[in-house]
């Protein structure tokens, strides 16, 4: 892991029913390496890795609230202490994030985002090809 990297013991409670199939934990904000909330961050536990969305909570600092489907990707069980890394993702790994996400209205948009963004690179190449080629016969014109 690359930047800043924050190691701590937490307890892994249960997510509130509004997370569940979010992609997303909930922890101190002092666990968030000092970011703001919905910040992108790469969580591990031994060898295992996730990417999650990071909001807050109101429990003590040393808790971190996950669904079952992210408990059991990194292998943790709520009530249980763990050691988990903190890190900031880098830029393509949130936009994979953001790719990814188990939620619909997160994952639909992003998609539509990268063609938008793809259709418009390549709706640049005919107009350019376009102007390449007026341009030389403006050219020719002058030059006669």
């Amino acid at each position: 892991m690359t930047g800043k990297v924050a190691t701590d013991q937490f307890t892994i409670a249960k997510a509130p029913f509004e997370d569940i199939g979010k992609d997303r934990v909930r922890l101190h904000w002092k666990r968030r390496l000092g970011k703001r909330r919905f910040v992108i961050l790469k969580l591990q536990h031994g060898t295992r890795r996730a990417l999650v969305s990071a909001l807050g909570h109101e429990e003590s600092e040393d808790v971190i609230q996950m669904d079952i489907d992210l408990r059991d990707k990194l292998g943790l069980e709520p009530g249980k202490q763990a050691e988990i890394s903190v890190a900031l993702a880098p830029w393509h790994q949130q936009l994979c994030w953001y790719l990814n996400a188990t939620d619909p209205a997160v994952r639909i948009p992003a998609w539509l985002g990268i063609w938008s963004f793809a259709i418009g690179v390549l709706s640049i190449f005919p107009v350019f090809a376009w102007l390449t080629c007026a341009a030389r016969v403006l050219i020719s014109a002058i030059a006669r």
